[in-house]
């Protein structure tokens, strides 16, 4: 991958996860965020798409939904970007939504990989051997 990683802490608010541990069996943890990434892949493809058609209503209700679960799963920049599409949307300014879905594309990989990571049990620390 060619993509610089970005800071963990810049994608993902690990206090969101480690309040969900805290509450919640690791396996219950591990199919929330698995069921949450599977959503915010899909999401991030139909805003895509609804770019390139030209559908500034489904970019703007898409990225809506999209800020509102990462927001539940702590993934704070892919929050804070699908809200400035969504405002992009709400305010017609169609070239700044489309500019910002092209950033989204390569959040939500990243994000989707940091994620994963806690999901495996590697979160914060390293903590791969604690599982």
């Amino acid at each position: 991958m060619d993509e610089a990683p970005i800071d963990m802490p810049a994608l993902v608010d690990e206090t969101v996860i480690d309040r969900m541990a805290a509450d919640l069996d690791q396996e219950t943890v591990d199919a929330c965020l698995k069921t949450f990434l599977t959503e915010m892949l899909g999401r991030v493809e139909r805003i895509v798409n609804a770019v390139q058609a030209h559908d500034w209503v489904k970019v703007g209700a898409e990225a809506h939904a999209l800020k509102a679960s990462s927001g539940t799963f702590g993934a704070r920049r892919m929050a804070d970007t699908a809200r400035a599409i969504e405002e992009a949307c709400q305010a017609r300014r169609d070239a700044a939504a489309a500019e910002l879905t092209k950033e989204l594309a390569t959040l939500a990989r990243q994000t989707s990989a940091s994620l994963a990571a806690h999901s495996s049990g590697q979160g914060r620390g390293g903590r791969s051997g604690d599982r």
